[in-house]
């Protein structure tokens, strides 16, 4: 497969943006550094770096309500590291790494689920599609035998079936893995990527390996690249690595720290490298794809270069008192 004969992309001109979404400012919303974001029927959650609490909006970007509390009892968090989707869209997952537990709330913002003592969280990335069936990417297991694995959190702790091997070369090692989202469905397959080879699997309903998409071993981190000594072992960070999968309609994006490849879903050829001028999308699904457009700490004449995202801050008024926008593509543009 050819990667580095592509012609290098935009992606502001691949996937051209929508519209722009303003999350109001209020004592309770006034949000940092955007971590992550999940679009679910309760509305847009917003997680920053700072307060750990997911801020919950309506569909316009409106204030609606703080999701949960901090604390060690029930369904309270600690500290919120990622928010997604679950149970079909229906409810909101909130993991936290501190306490080890998923809380799951409904769309009217109300926790009604958290996963049981021992339950593992995942260190990355999460799908979980039905209350029985979660796949998620753990990359410091506790039984160090798979960094993916299928569970079903309303009976048991232990990993239903295995989707990735943890590698024997990574048993000592306590370095840091970047924070990424590595799973996504896309039409019945689910594409996951395994940070410590670069590459991506792609499997069926049934969680069989469909596919397999190599990157370049020259320019992308292999799990031969970490320091050998086990107490010294550091990440490297020099290299590229995945930063997350994602896709709409017939195309499958793999982002990376210096930019993304599409591929054809249906061929699996890579079809052009882009550019990522706003980092990594924040949100997908079937239907758009979502980054942050830094707007709080950038001046809004910055965006100038990139004339429609420009218009729509002009036409929205939005200045830099307010919250960082939400950018929405709904897919490429036609040809």
């Amino acid at each position: 497969m050819i990667f580095f004969g592509l012609m290098l992309g935009d992606f502001f001109s691949y996937f051209p943006v929508d519209h722009l979404i303003r999350l109001e400012v209020t004592d309770d919303s006034y949000l940092g550094s955007i971590r992550d974001v999940a679009f679910y029927e309760g509305g847009i959650a917003v997680l920053d770096d700072f307060d750990h609490l997911p801020v919950l909006f309506d569909p316009t970007g409106r204030f609606l309500r703080v999701l949960g509390a901090k604390g060690r009892g029930p369904f309270e968090v600690i500290n919120c590291a990622e928010i997604e989707p679950c149970w079909g869209g229906s409810h909101l997952a909130v993991v936290d790494r501190i306490a080890l537990k998923i809380v799951v709330f409904d769309a009217k913002g109300k926790p009604v689920f958290e996963t049981p003592v021992g339950f593992p969280v995942p260190t990355t990335a999460l799908f979980w599609p039905r209350q029985n069936e979660l796949v998620m990417a753990d990359y410091f297991p506790d039984d160090q035998k798979y960094m993916v694995a299928r569970f079903n959190p309303l009976i048991q702790n232990q990993p239903a079936q295995g989707l990735i091997d943890y590698p024997p070369e990574m048993t000592h090692w306590h370095g840091g893995v970047p924070v990424y989202k590595g799973i996504f469905q896309l039409d019945d397959r689910l594409w996951v990527s395994d940070l410590f080879h670069s590459s991506v699997l792609v499997l069926d309903r049934d969680y069989q390996q469909h596919h397999q998409i190599s990157l370049p071993k020259d320019d992308f981190f292999q799990i031969e690249d970490l320091a050998s000594h086990i107490n010294d072992a550091q990440f490297p960070f020099e290299k590229n690595v995945i930063w997350g999968v994602w896709g709409l309609g017939k195309l499958a994006v793999v982002e990376f720290t210096h930019g993304a490849y599409v591929y054809d879903t249906t061929t699996f050829q890579a079809l052009d490298r882009l550019t990522l001028p706003m980092g990594k999308a924040v949100f997908c699904d079937d239907q758009k794809v979502v980054h942050v457009l830094q707007t709080s700490d950038v001046p809004i004449d910055y965006w100038k270069r990139y004339p429609a995202e420009y218009a729509l801050l002009q036409a929205m008024a939005i200045s830099e008192e307010d919250n960082h926008c939400l950018r929405v593509s709904m897919g490429p543009k036609a040809p």
